[in-house]
């Protein structure tokens, strides 16, 4: 074996070691119990609404033809199970992703401790698969429907399917410990919270080169360029993934929208979070946030990730107009209502707690696919 080939091959099985460690917190007896109880009102109405649109896009020929044409300009990976029997189908370069990864290790575990039915999905390791497609290929999307597993999307949107993002199946990894340490360094210590809107994190979604001030997070950048007294916001981290001169990015640094780095076990420090989308809804920022003990922001847009049925503006979170209009408004009502924000806080921990631990995010994702089969057989034709 070739040197460069070895290192690769060894790295692959430091991926899954890390990632099989992160699983050890899943409880499996826990996760069999609940699937023997009632599944959860909420996850059975979202499931059949999430699956409701889609009929023969199910079909074998459907997903043949989706999977050949646009397999490698969306990042697509295919799973199939039959008679007990996984097989994973894409390039070496999809399937070996990290992000792919990320789903299938979960999902095999899943399949491990209860087998599941024939199922037959394709799923995308981008999180906006049909920007990614454009962008690097230059051609335009399928005029045709598909059925696309994904872990954001439009709510609008009837061609992705909600799947539980791969943060959520790998139980946040150390992003969930650090979020934690600062949690419990400020429990009782509420007042020593800064109370300034906090936020740190990189570009993304700053990809119109024409009115990139317009974008959620250099428009939260410059508001707080302006009102430094109540929002605290930077950017850790540039991108020049959708700016190949850099040009967008040299003024960023320019205009000083570049700040310290702030590890995750420090945002706790702040009282208020700013959770604003980058290029789609955030991973895994928003969970971490419910997590936090600190009160979340959330700018409302129609970008949403599997569990934000379950969200409540001002009893989860504080919403934020999806232009930030009412930012500065919002700041000062939180200032106003500090007990309301302390019990929202504790609300949003709680809920957290109740739908986000491994076994929950399973059980979700395990109910998922078993919808999908049973539908999928009133359409599923071989070639």
């Amino acid at each position: 074996m070739r040197l460069d080939n070895l290192k690769t091959h060894y790295l692959a099985l430091l991926l899954v070691f890390l990632l099989h460690a992160q699983l050890m917190a899943f409880d499996s007896d826990c996760f069999l119990k609940k699937l023997q109880e009632p599944t959860p009102g909420w996850m059975k109405e979202q499931i059949a609404r999430n699956l409701q649109p889609f009929k023969e896009e199910l079909s074998c020929q459907s997903l043949n033809r989706f999977f050949k044409e646009y397999a490698s300009g969306m990042g697509l990976v295919r799973v199939r199970v039959f008679q007990g029997q996984m097989s994973i189908e894409g390039s070496h370069k999809n399937i070996t992703d990290s992000y792919a990864q990320k789903f299938l290790i979960p999902f095999k575990k899943i399949h491990d401790i209860v087998p599941l039915p024939d199922v037959d999905f394709i799923f995308s390791h981008f999180d906006v698969p049909y920007r990614y497609y454009q962008f690097f290929v230059g051609d335009s999307l399928p005029t045709f429907k598909y059925a696309l597993f994904c872990r954001a999307k439009d709510r609008f949107d009837d061609r992705i399917i909600l799947m539980p993002d791969m943060y959520a199946l790998n139980e946040y990894g150390s992003d969930k410990s650090q979020i934690l340490k600062g949690k419990k360094r400020m429990d009782n210590h509420w007042e020593s919270k800064h109370q300034i809107l906090f936020f740190r994190g990189a570009n993304h979604g700053a990809y119109d080169r024409v009115n990139w001030r317009s974008c959620a997070r250099p428009g939260l950048v410059a508001l707080s360029l302006k009102h430094p007294d109540v929002i605290d916001a930077r950017f850790n981290h540039l991108v020049t993934w959708w700016d190949k001169d850099s040009s967008i990015v040299d003024l960023m640094k320019k205009e000083g929208m570049v700040g310290n780095y702030v590890p995750l076990s420090q945002f706790p420090y702040y009282r208020y979070l700013m959770d604003v989308d980058g290029h789609t809804a955030n991973t895994p920022r928003t969970a971490l946030f419910l997590y936090s003990g600190s009160v979340l922001f959330k700018q409302i847009t129609d970008d949403i990730l599997w569990f934000y049925s379950q969200l409540e503006p001002y009893v989860h979170y504080i919403p934020v107009a999806k232009d930030l209009s009412n930012i500065l408004t919002q700041i000062e009502w939180a200032k106003n209502h500090d007990a309301e924000c302390k019990e929202m806080v504790s609300r949003a921990y709680e809920l957290a707690e109740e739908i986000l631990n491994p076994e929950s995010v399973y059980l979700y994702f395990y109910r998922l696919l078993e919808a999908y089969s049973e539908k999928q057989k009133n359409y599923y034709l071989e070639d």
